[in-house]
Formats: structure tokens, sequence, C-alpha cells
């Protein structure tokens, strides 16, 4: 276990950096090769495709990512090592029945929603791939996050979806260079056969791992903990995907499959804007954990407050050239076609700004213990989002969409940060008084 935090954030954050500028890279050649292989109406379905079983899989997941990740950080030495593999043996067990009948719930539930919401029996056709995808991408996530709490980044970033993305694009790339066809089936079924082959090494390492921890009746966790503290993660997590993917659901309700495309191409640029923010955030939850237990606050505030300025000065260089050259970036990336979505991709990354400037909020609240106060703030801003996208979809089309979802995730923002403060005392925002680069680098 890395004993020093300086040491374990170099290292930590030297591989999130690696990994996430290797998977978003990865990403957008991939969405590349689909653009300029699946005809848009297609496209706009592999959008929301990865979107249900983007949602499914957190249903999946049943909060139990971020339980593990913090009971894993706060039990991860030897005198607890006996709770330990308790937390890590009922969670297993918790994730897997869960996933099971969400399995289940998605092959039910995929079919009415494709015909009933998005219209599309094409899109209802494949439901068993969008069902499996699902379950695959929740157990992907939860081994990615209990990696985290042990503290083990490498293996978070390659299991979390690392590995998975460098197989799924030498595939989906060597059939393109080979000019096979490629149907919107073929793309998901790749996806699928890659991620299988990640799983299946993770839980291998993982079970590595756990086999020579200590085994008692002392000090266990119960399936009622472990159920308590995972409901109110599993609301929290579900109402910030209406909050950040419900906008897909809404243009497949009220657009055309090709709207869906240019949106959903935009939408997944966007994310670049808070890759940095995302390093960040794959490497210190555990500590925040840890700090938290020990009553460290002063400390934990420096912590969050320098590593949040650190991360916020890319991400507003990324920002900027995307605010300033959304149209030939949409362009270079996606294709001619996609050209008009650079107003989209313009204004959903002017409702990143606060998401970049304000730091780990969400995740202090989570390592905490106020995962309820984040529930509420999620659901508020999610029924905010989707009310106000109902309205101005009717009116403005996708520029009031993306106007309704980047003023709700502005709020939500804004008010974790405020939160914070009056919960824990700190704040978490990035401040030129607090560049230190040095954090990474003295003993």
């Amino acid at each position: 276990m890395v004993t020093g935090v300086k040491e374990y954030l170099l290292r930590g954050s030297s591989w999130a950096l690696f990994g996430k500028f290797a998977t978003v890279f990865l990403n957008l050649l991939l969405m590349s090769v689909l653009t300029r292989t699946l005809p848009p109406a297609e496209m706009g379905l592999y959008f929301l495709a990865f979107n249900l079983a983007t949602f499914f899989s957190i249903i999946g997941r049943g909060g139990l990512e971020n339980t593990l990740l913090r009971f894993i950080a706060q039990t991860n030495e030897p005198s607890q090592s006996a709770r330990l593999k308790s937390v890590l043996i009922k969670g297993s067990i918790l994730s897997l029945a869960v996933i099971l009948l969400t399995l289940f719930i998605a092959i039910i539930s995929i079919p009415w929603l494709s015909n009933n919401l998005f219209h599309s029996e094409r899109l209802a056709s494949i439901t068993y791939l969008i069902a499996i995808w699902s379950a695959l991408l929740a157990i992907q996530f939860v081994t990615g996050e209990v990696f985290r709490g042990f503290q083990e980044i490498k293996k978070a970033i390659w299991f979390g979806g690392l590995l998975a993305a460098i197989i799924s694009v030498i595939l989906l790339s060597l059939g393109y260079w080979l000019d096979l066809s490629l149907f919107l089936s073929t793309a998901v079924t790749v996806l699928i056969v890659a991620i299988v082959i990640s799983n299946s090494l993770a839980l291998f390492s993982l079970f590595q791992k756990t086999k020579p921890l200590e085994q008692s009746n002392a000090n266990l966790i119960s399936y009622k903990e472990l159920i308590n503290h995972s409901w109110p993660l599993l609301i929290n997590a579900l109402t910030l995907f209406l909050l950040s993917q419900s906008d897909l659901w809404l243009l497949g309700t009220f657009a055309s499959e090709k709207e869906v495309a240019i949106y959903g191409a935009a939408s997944r640029l966007v994310l670049l804007t808070a890759m940095s923010l995302a390093i960040v955030n794959a490497v210190v939850p555990p500590l925040i954990a840890r700090m938290h237990i020990q009553n460290d606050m002063p400390h934990l505030e420096n912590l969050l407050r320098t590593v949040a300025t650190l991360a916020a000065i890319p991400a507003l260089i990324v920002l900027a050239l995307f605010i300033f050259f959304s149209e030939p970036i949409m362009t270079i990336i996606y294709g001619e076609y996609y050209q008009a979505g650079s107003t989209v991709l313009l204004i959903l990354c002017i409702g990143q700004i606060a998401n970049v400037l304000v730091g780990s909020c969400g995740y202090t609240l989570i390592m905490t213990g106020h995962r309820n106060t984040m529930m509420v703030i999620s659901l508020i801003s999610a029924l905010v989002a989707i009310t106000l996208g109902i309205v101005l979809v009717h009116f403005y089309g996708v520029i009031g969409l993306a106007g309704a979802y980047a003023f709700a995730l502005t709020s939500q923002q804004i008010a974790m940060w405020l939160v914070v403060r009056l919960k824990c005392g700190i704040w978490t925002h990035a401040g030129i008084n607090f560049f230190q680069p040095s954090i990474f680098f003295k003993k």
C-alpha cells in the first residue's frame, strides 16, 4: 500500500493522466471510425444504445461502487484485514445479485423504451446486446472502483475502460481498413467482446489480491450496512445520469435520429473539457475518506484546492479552444456532416465552466458521508434539467436543449460547492494562491 500522500498523488496522477488521455484519444478515434462508417441515422441509434447501456449499468452498480471505494480505502491496512475481506466478499455478492436483477429488468424494459419513447424498432432489435453491454459496464465500473479503493490506480485505469477501449479500436479499425460492412449490431458486439476480455482479467487479478487476506468472524461488515450506504448513492448516480445524459432521451423522443447523432457527437466531445478534473477524481477519493476519518480537514482543504487549481488550468484552455473554434473542431474529428453541432458544443462547453472551477465537491460530499444531501441536490438539478429541456426543445430544438442542461449542470455544481462549505467547513474550488505543482514532488 502506498504510504505517503505525495508519493501516492504523484504515482496515481501519472497513471490517471496517462489513462485519461489514452482513453479519451481512443474514444475519439472510435467515434471517428464509427461516424465515418455508420450512416448518421445509425450513429444516432448507437448513441441511444450506449445511453441505455449506461443507464442500466448504473442501476446494476446499485451505488455499490462508491460504497466499496470508501470502505476499502478506510480498511486497507493490516489491522483491519478481516473487515476488508468481509467488505469484498459481501460487496461482490451484492453486486452480482443487483447486476443479474438489472439484466432481467433491461431485457424487459428496452423494447418498451425503444418502441414507445424512441419510436425505433431497430433499437429494439438489439435489446439483448444492450442488456449484456450494460451488465458488463457495471462489472467494469465496480472492479475499477475496487482497485481505486486499494489505491492501485494503475489497475483501476487499465481495467476501468482503457484496455477495453484499446481492443475495441483495434477490432473496429481493422474492419474499417479492410472495408468490411459495419452495422450497429456489429459495432456493439465488438464492444461487448472487448469488455468481456478486460473484465475477465480484472476479476482474476482481484481474486489473486484478496486470496491472502485474513478471514475471521470479528469486526465484519453487514449486508445492511452496505445497502444503507449504497441506496442513496444509487439514487444520486441515477439523477446525475438524468442531469447529464437524459438530453439524448428527450432528443430521441422529440427529434430525428440524425439530430441525435449530431448532438451526441458534440456532447461526447465536451467530456474532454473535464478530463483533468476526471484525473483528479481518479486519485483523490481514497484520500478524502482517510483524511476525513482522521479529522484532518485543513490539510484536506489544501489538497483539494491545490489539485482543483492544477486541474482547472488545462481544462480552461480546452474550453477556450472549443468555444472559439467549435466549428472546425467538429468537422476535423467527426466529418463535415457533424459541423452543424458546433453551436451545441459551444453552449455545452459554457455549462462546463463551473464544473471545472469548483473541483471535487461531489466526491467530497460522498466520501465524508453526506450522500443523502448529494442525492437531494442531484434530484433537484435533474428535475430542473428535464423540465427546462422539455420546454426549450419544443421552441428552440437542440440549441434550447443544450442551454437547459448547461444551466442545470452549472446550478448543481454551485450548490454542491456551497454545501461542502456548510457541511464540512472547507472549500474545494480552484484559486491562484493554490497553484502548487510542488505538491507532487516535495518529500
